[in-house]
């Protein structure tokens, strides 16, 4: 499949929308996602599974004896269950899509750690944006329309739960979704007044004047564990269980890498993901996961469940391979 710009894809796919529709072009053959040793990943084209192509270059799963492809997958809703039917061996997922499954009993675990969540403000690749003229405080959103990627999704629970821990009913705030390349246009043009912004749009906001209000993944999740999973199905957690630690112990030193060497990182963001040197080196990157420590991922679940997008907190050894 040829592949598209980053901003192309973020457009068609929202970013790490949940996961629930079915159909995707297969990858890969079997029940297990393997063809004569091939593991297959589909990859959301973002930066926070930008690690996988690390751990290609620099040989990582070569070192664990793996042979693995990765697939740009255009409609993130279907990676679950194209993982499921063994059509992948791994799948991409931000936190809460990947909670949502659990929660409905499907039967996948993570199994890598991806992106991590930022530990402090500064660190945070997820805003909300406003224009330079525009609400000045938390406090100024009620009444107004706040654009979010996906109705649900991970930026529109982390604003929820910003706006709750400063006394501000969500439901006071008119939430719209809209693609994020789409609402930068909209708070441009004033039809809208904020929007939950992940990198690069964060930068690209501010290169066109507009402000970030406030941090968001770094305020509304406790933790600097895993926010964001690599994940497969129990069936092959289970039978190819030699081959999912593999994979994770690459991944894990991937990550290691990116954290240590932005350069590097950079260089794949450009050469991969097709994104602008310039806006590369300019945006906030994220940091990785480095370790299988479901905390954050249960903090985010509690999260869900204090914004009403959850019924029920999930339970760390639900959620990780064990």
């Amino acid at each position: 499949m040829k592949r598209r710009s980053l901003l192309g894809l973020m457009l068609a796919a929202p970013l790490l929308a949940a996961c629930s529709a079915q159909g995707n072009q297969p990858a890969g053959t079997g029940g297990s996602g393997t063809a004569a040793g091939l593991l297959t990943v589909g990859m959301i084209p973002v930066a926070h599974f930008a690690p996988v192509y690390i751990a290609q270059q620099e040989g990582l799963f070569k070192a664990e004896g793996l042979e693995v492809k990765t697939q740009v997958i255009q409609n993130a809703a279907s990676i679950v269950p194209s993982v499921i039917n063994g059509q992948l061996s791994f799948g991409t997922s931000a936190g809460t899509p990947f909670i949502n499954a659990v929660a409905k009993n499907l039967p996948v675990r993570a199994v890598a750690p991806a992106g991590a969540n930022p530990g402090t403000p500064k660190e945070d690749t997820i805003g909300l944006v406003v224009r330079a003229d525009g609400p000045k405080t938390l406090q100024d959103l009620p009444g107004k329309t706040m654009a979010i990627n996906a109705q649900g999704a991970q930026p529109h629970i982390a604003a929820a739960k910003v706006l709750m821990d400063a006394g501000i009913d969500p439901k006071s705030v008119n939430f719209v979704a809209m693609p994020m390349a789409d609402a930068l246009a909209a708070l441009k043009q004033g039809r809208i007044d904020a929007a939950g912004l992940a990198e690069p749009f964060v930068t690209i906001a501010q290169n066109q004047g507009d402000k970030v209000l406030s941090a968001l993944y770094s305020l509304a999740f406790k933790g600097t564990g895993m926010e964001s999973v690599y994940f497969s199905s129990n069936n092959l957690v289970e039978s190819n269980r030699p081959e999912v630690e593999a994979f994770q112990r690459a991944m894990i030193k991937a990550n290691e890498l990116a954290n240590a060497d932005s350069q590097l990182l950079q260089s794949i963001l450009v050469s991969k993901l097709e994104m602008d040197k310039d806006l590369a080196a300019k945006m906030v990157i994220p940091t990785f996961g480095t370790d299988m420590d479901p905390s954050t991922l249960v903090e985010i679940s509690k999260v869900m469940v204090e914004t009403g997008f959850l019924n029920q907190e999930q339970p760390g050894d639900k959620l990780v391979m064990s």
